[in-house]
């Protein structure tokens, strides 16, 4: 039942305002109903057997190839590895998985505009709301799982600290999946720009080559690394001042040990990786890039999945 106002505009049955007289259902009716198809979607996928098999198969592989992993100077590449292991593996499977978002709903997101069955914004705010809290069950799950059983960090600080990061992480790669889903339709294509991406970002994020041993007229490419920003961060979190490592017995790689000291803190390892310890910026950045993708991906499905008379 709708109801005609002075001014043109509308109320539906349930009070909420009907923004365009081409809608017969609110926003809010038309978020709901929304929100329910989308969590049934993402539900089957998220809770399916063998996606859950194969994440807690490869964390406990994991766990016991990194097994109480020791504080000595050689353990702190083993270190560095696994935060570097977790960081690809969920970027990789998370923008993979974010790369079909649109390619399958393409037809009938336009055939449901066109005829006026939701507002676009309605549709994509509640597909978010429903998968977000999805998109971290796995990955929760798995990192308690490697946390412990490798011993990161004995500090519960530095475990909420690592697993907020890596739930961050898991947004940002999802974002940038969604967009690449948005804006190349076909996803053969959109995999292959999502590997160019990857790898770009780990070349570039100072893991298998010193950044000052990059040349310096592509040096900058750090910055657009997204990579960067998230192993950095993962990083601080891991090697925090409480953790320390003995120093080898001879040719120590690191100053502290050469001066006569016994210990390498963990701040220290970070500055000799030539990893800030800014964790909070890589944050912010990641969080920033993390929204902006979200925002530039609604607008990219605006123009390119709009019907003739497209609704915002």
């Amino acid at each position: 039942v709708v109801e005609e106002e002075d001014g043109g505009d509308r109320t539906g049955q349930d009070g909420a305002m009907i923004w365009n007289d081409k809608f017969e259902t609110s926003w809010t009716t038309q978020f709901k109903a929304l929100l329910h198809r989308a969590w049934i979607v993402k539900q089957s996928e998220t809770l399916d057997h063998l996606n859950f098999y194969m994440f807690m198969i490869t964390a406990v592989a994991m766990g016991l190839v990194w097994f109480q992993s020791g504080t000595q100077e050689e353990n702190i590449r083993d270190r560095f590895g696994l935060v570097f292991f977790v960081a690809i593996f969920w970027s990789f499977f998370t923008m993979s998985m974010a790369a079909a978002a649109f390619g399958g709903e393409r037809a009938v997101l336009i055939k449901e505009r066109a005829q006026g069955s939701y507002r676009l914004s309605a549709y994509y705010l509640a597909k978010q709301v429903a998968e977000m809290p999805l998109n971290w069950l796995n990955p929760s799950l798995f990192v308690i799982i490697v946390y412990w059983m490798a011993d990161m960090n004995p500090n519960v600080g530095s475990f909420f600290a690592y697993w907020a990061l890596v739930i961050l992480g898991v947004e940002l790669s999802v974002s940038i999946g969604l967009f690449v889903s948005a804006a190349e339709t076909s996803l053969k294509r959109a995999m292959v720009w999502l590997t160019v991406i990857i790898l770009g970002s780990v070349l570039f994020a100072g893991y298998f080559i010193h950044i000052d041993n990059i040349p310096v007229w592509i040096r900058w490419m750090q910055w657009i690394s997204f990579f960067k920003y998230l192993l950095g961060s993962q990083s601080t979190a891991i090697f925090a001042d409480n953790l320390r490592f003995e120093c080898a017995e001879s040719d120590s790689a690191y100053s502290v040990c050469n001066n006569g000291g016994s210990e390498i803190p963990g701040p220290h390892v970070l500055t000799n990786r030539g990893i800030q310890d800014i964790g909070l910026v890589y944050v912010l950045v990641a969080l920033f890039a993390t929204i902006a993708l979200r925002v530039a991906t609604y607008f990219t499905l605006f123009y390119r999945y709009k019907p003739k008379s497209p609704t915002f």
